[in-house]
């Protein structure tokens, strides 16, 4: 096999790469950090963290949780539908009142 001839385009590409790895081994590296978190500081970064942890949590929980709670929900109102429907007083309503209807009538039970 035979070399490809150095040009200046692969060498630029070369070069590129080597300042890039550079750069990038250089930010990596940690340096010191000359800081201090006081204890109030650090209680309330921790609290604060605490419930965003918290709130994410509860987030994909009820996102996985609703649909659940959807199906219950259905299965419940076509069961009380059904059981409704079984009973004499669905196939023929009586004319039996929960409340009063008017102010009139209302005043009537009253006195």
């Amino acid at each position: 096999m035979k070399k490809k001839p150095a040009t200046a385009e692969s060498s630029f590409d070369l070069c590129f790469v080597i300042r890039m790895t550079m750069i990038t081994a250089g930010l990596a590296m940690p340096m010191t950090a000359l800081a201090y978190i006081g204890p109030g500081a650090g209680i309330t970064m921790i609290g604060a963290l605490w419930a965003v942890l918290v709130a994410i949590v509860l987030t994909i929980f009820g996102i996985f949780l609703y649909p659940f709670r959807a199906m219950l929900r259905r299965r419940r109102a076509d069961a009380a539908a059904e059981g409704a429907a079984d009973t004499p007083e669905a196939a023929a309503p009586s004319e039996k009142r929960t409340g009063p209807e008017t102010a009139e009538e209302a005043q009537e039970r009253t006195e």
